[in-house]
């Protein structure tokens, strides 16, 4: 390929191939004045405010407010929902706590409704009961169970 090479005094420019190492002289970079404006990404634009501007958009306003208006009531609903959550969380977690006290005092009071830990706790208290040696019976009236 061959390129062109200018004279210091403005003289015809000769047709001279360079060296490789030689880089063209002259004008490298494209101008910029007669560069056109770059267009803004459409997100860049509606990020940026741009698109409010516009005459067009004015009528679509109202929308915009109840679009951004829905917005801020869908993430109050979400925190509400969240907090809600973890107040559930924490009345399962103190149910759990209150069952697991209940069953403790219901083995308690279980263990010591026995016959033995009764018997154990009478003579511990110096209680002087006599215990019968024959189970009670029931006496049962004999006319209530015929007239029923």
């Amino acid at each position: 390929m061959k390129l062109f090479r200018r004279n210091k005094k403005g003289q015809q420019a000769t047709e001279a191939p360079l060296p490789r190492d030689e880089k063209p002289r002259g004008e490298v970079a494209p101008d910029i004045t007669n560069r056109q404006p770059k267009r803004q990404g459409g997100v860049k634009r509606v990020l940026s405010g741009d698109v409010l501007y516009n005459p067009r958009f004015k009528r679509l306003y109202p929308f915009f407010l109840y679009c951004s208006l829905l917005i801020l009531l869908y993430m109050s609903f979400v925190f509400h929902g969240q907090r809600v959550q973890r107040e559930e969380i924490e009345y399962r977690i103190e149910l759990q706590r209150i069952r697991a006290r209940s069953l403790i005092y219901s083995s308690e009071r279980l263990e010591a409704t026995r016959h033995g830990n009764i018997q154990d706790e009478i003579t511990k208290r110096g209680i002087k009961i006599k215990e019968w040696p024959t189970p009670p019976h029931i006496i049962g009236n004999n006319e209530q169970k015929a007239e029923r």
